[in-house]
């Protein structure tokens, strides 16, 4: 069975219990408000996310070094941010909060990586197949109920992010996902509907492929599963591009980005805009659609949220410096997966940012902390080898 031993009795570090055992009770419980059109899956997340940071910093402690550093680099950017936005500048705190998100995440995913409490393989082993039970059982009965983008908890562009990166974590641990877990998976992607989720997770299944393998099987399944993730991404594009790409909204986005940057000089582009500047009103005039993203200020303006492109948010908010620092962090915090594991990540990132959220939202902020563990996993697995 998917969830065989899922709560199974053994001594976890502390801090690993909370990420453990919360994980298991958000999944097992966060979908069913949502059947009374309530949300509330991504706010346990983010209060599941915060304690497990705090408790592995409470536990563990912080590691002197570059991570570090940097580390107290993000958190200085995000004051500074609040005192030119809110205090100086009068921004809703709100708006604030919105746009400098990501930042408070990458300040909390430190503890993830100095983490000595690495998670047991199995563990991630039974949280991929608890999330892969849920969410394609949940998707499948609403999909039959007339539902084309169903959603476990929220968005399903944002959850199967996470879902893709606890697929990949269970890989960076040392076990190798089954068959049967790659077909759910793409299962899934197929009904999501969801173009973003299409592209990451065909990532994972590419980066999960054993090139080295003399098993004959297994590079015929790899090869197999590979392929089919590219071509379901592929199908799951062509199916909600109809018309061309002039008709895709994100493409539309990027036109009304265009024309907000229209005048800026270089030193825009490396800085981003003033902290923290609207859209330009023109632009908001044609994004009425959307107006439950408009500010929380109520006075017609909107911020880059609105242009549902993570990508796009960053450059425009915070310019390409710290656009590039962000990739740096997040390299040097995964530094204990190999190069091509790190690759896949950032890749993952980059390509849910082109639609949605990204690093903004807690489900790629807590896949990239179990990565990180996983990675740490893989390491304390072949140090006992060694030994």
């Amino acid at each position: 069975m998917l969830t065989n031993n899922l709560l199974s009795i053994k001594r976890r570090p502390w801090p690993v219990s909370i990420l453990y055992l919360g994980a298991i009770a958000v999944l097992l419980t966060g979908w069913l408000p949502t059947l009374l059109g309530a949300r509330i899956g991504e706010p346990l997340l983010d209060v599941l996310f915060l304690g497990s940071s705090a408790a592995m910093l409470v536990r563990y402690g912080a590691r002197k070094g570059v991570l570090l550093a940097q580390e107290i680099g993000w958190a200085i950017y995000l004051i500074i941010g609040a005192v030119l936005a809110v205090l100086l500048r009068g921004v809703h705190p709100l708006d604030f909060a919105q746009a400098y998100k990501f930042v408070w995440y990458l300040v909390l995913l430190a503890p993830f990586a100095w983490s000595r409490a690495a998670m047991a393989p199995s563990d991630f082993n039974r949280l991929l197949n608890l999330s892969l039970f849920m969410f394609f059982t949940v998707y499948l009965i609403k999909r039959l109920l007339g539902d084309d983008r169903p959603v476990l908890m929220t968005e399903n562009n944002f959850e199967i992010i996470f879902l893709a990166l606890l697929y990949f974590s269970v890989y960076v641990s040392g076990i190798r996902p089954t068959a049967a877990q790659t077909f759910l998976l793409l299962g899934i992607v197929v009904l999501s509907g969801s173009r973003s989720a299409a592209v990451a997770v065909a990532l994972v299944v590419a980066f999960s492929f054993d090139f080295k393998s003399r098993n004959a099987a297994k590079i015929l399944g790899g090869t197999v599963a590979a392929v089919i993730g590219i071509a379901l991404a592929l199908v799951v594009f062509e199916s909600r591009s109809e018309g061309g790409i002039e008709t895709i909204d994100r493409f539309r986005f990027f036109l009304l980005f265009l024309e907000s940057v229209k005048d800026w000089t270089l030193a825009d582009y490396l800085l981003g805009a003033d902290r923290l500047t609207p859209l330009p009103p023109y632009v908001c005039s044609q994004l009425a659609f959307y107006s439950v993203l408009f500010s929380y200020e109520n006075t017609g303006s909107c911020y880059s949220v609105i242009l549902h492109s993570f990508n796009l948010r960053i450059v425009y908010d915070h310019g390409l410096l710290i656009s590039a620092l962000m990739i740096l962090y997040l390299l040097h915090l995964t530094r204990s997966a190999s190069i091509a594991q790190r690759v896949c990540v950032i890749g993952i990132v980059l390509a849910s940012g082109l639609s949605v959220s990204a690093l903004n939202n807690v489900y790629t902020a807590l896949g990239i902390g179990l990565f990180c563990m996983a990675a740490s996993s893989r390491i304390q697995s072949n140090a006992v080898a060694d030994n």
